[in-house]
């Protein structure tokens, strides 16, 4: 590459890190045009289109640069960032361990094989391999961040808020760690100290998808419903993909009593996400207000998936339905005062199946 195009290169560097990605991009185009040999072209190109969330560009970038530079650890560590950003775990994880194989000790690889170890729940894997991040660079704020959020996402609370604070002190722009504050403080109701964490989040990166779920959520848990919305509704537009935003919309309009709209949201969110007990939940919580029974109680099922629902701790299985004669069954509260008022009257039908019937209340 001639003089011209290193110099066009260095241009286009200097406007990507000024955040100026659209010229970034036109930059970049050119020299390919002139170079198109040039595979770290392809490289820093796709850089931007990865920063600008255009994740299929990004990935046919750097595909286009490893036909050019076919065993280059860096591009397929890149790569691999680019389908973990794209949603794609699998991918995203054998292009990380193929950059480790070409550059065994490769901190940055080990922790992008940490996040598309997350996005497959291969926790104690992916927390594996953020700590080999760290062994091999101690001082690896993004790591510590990403370790933090793993915490969170397996309820350590304690663990990630400390994680984050050490991420946060080797390198006070991590935007991801000052969202995981605040899903913990979120947790563990400290609402104000939520909402602080959410706003310094967002100053840092305001499109980050996590602090603007929390900021969300924080409005959503203080009342403050039509901020809540504004606050969906805005991210929305320029993140159609990010659905989490529905479970928010969904619930704004439960807990304002529109409940089609309720269903509405979580019905989008299911569709795409069809495991989320919390949301399946909800929805059912929301027929049953509607008195859609026969909906309502089956999807009541979900509640057992839920990772945040209180269950007791009996070693006997749960009655499936099943005769009782010659048997025992304990019939116990298993939420508020009010459903046991309302369904202990239901204990003699169990008492007609046969056996002894016990209730705890």
């Amino acid at each position: 590459m001639n003089d011209e195009g290193r110099t066009l290169t260095r241009e286009g560097i200097t406007l990507a890190k000024q955040g100026r990605l659209t010229e970034a991009v036109a930059i970049f185009e050119d020299v390919l045009r002139r170079h198109p040999e040039f595979a770290h072209g392809y490289n820093n190109l796709a850089n931007v289109f990865l920063f600008q969330g255009l994740y299929d560009q990004a990935i046919a970038n750097y595909r286009h640069a490893l036909q050019l530079v076919p065993n280059d650890p860096e591009v397929y560590n890149h790569l691999s960032y680019a389908y973990s950003k794209q949603g794609s775990g699998s991918d995203a994880e054998a292009c990380a361990r193929h950059a480790l194989s070409l550059r065994p000790h490769y901190p940055e690889a080990y922790n992008h094989l940490g996040i598309a170890l997350g996005l497959q729940e291969k926790w104690t894997e992916a927390e594996t391999s953020y700590r080999e991040a760290l062994r091999l660079k101690p001082d690896f704020a993004k790591a510590f961040s990403n370790l933090a959020q793993l915490n969170y996402l397996e309820r350590r609370l304690d663990e990630a808020f400390a994680l984050a604070q050490q991420a946060i002190r080797l390198d006070p722009q991590q935007a991801e760690a000052h969202a995981t504050m605040s899903a913990v403080y979120i947790r563990q109701h400290k609402l104000e100290e939520a909402l602080a964490s959410s706003r310094q989040a967002l100053q840092l990166n305001p499109q980050l998808p996590e602090a603007n779920f929390n900021l969300a959520t924080v409005y959503l848990e203080q009342g403050a419903l039509a901020e809540a919305i504004a606050v969906c509704q805005e991210y929305l537009r320029l993140r159609p993909d990010y659905l989490e935003m529905e479970i928010i919309l969904g619930t704004a309009a439960l807990k304002d009593n529109r409940l089609d709209e309720a269903l509405a949201a979580y019905a989008k969110y299911i569709q795409k996400k069809p495991k989320d007990a919390l949301v399946h939940f909800n929805r059912a919580v929301t027929w049953l207000l509607q008195g859609n029974y026969e909906e309502g109680w089956p999807e009541y099922e979900w509640r057992w998936r839920w990772k945040d629902f209180v269950v007791r701790p009996f070693t006997q299985p749960m009655w499936d339905g099943s005769p009782l004669a010659g048997k025992k069954i304990l019939l116990h509260a298993e939420q508020g005062l009010g459903d046991t008022l309302q369904f202990v009257r239901y204990a003699p039908l169990v008492q007609e199946r046969g056996g002894t019937v016990i209730v705890a209340c």
